[in-house]
């Protein structure tokens, strides 16, 4: 069963996942639970204090 279906294109060179803009995804902790982070369209993980931080937290 397959639950999500990525294309080469998904994937950097060193085997990173790609969020839409080309940068890697990261995986951070908080409070013992996983969080996905995104740098978002500026390609740049801001400062997530920064109101005009375009970074996308899942």
């Amino acid at each position: 069963m397959v639950f999500i279906n990525f294309d080469s294109k998904s994937f950097s060179s060193e085997g990173d996942l790609l969020d839409p803009w080309g940068t890697p995804y990261r995986l951070e902790f908080s409070e013992g639970k996983p969080h996905v982070r995104s740098a978002g369209p500026n390609q740049r993980f801001d400062d997530p204090r920064d109101k005009n931080s375009d970074d996308i937290f899942q």
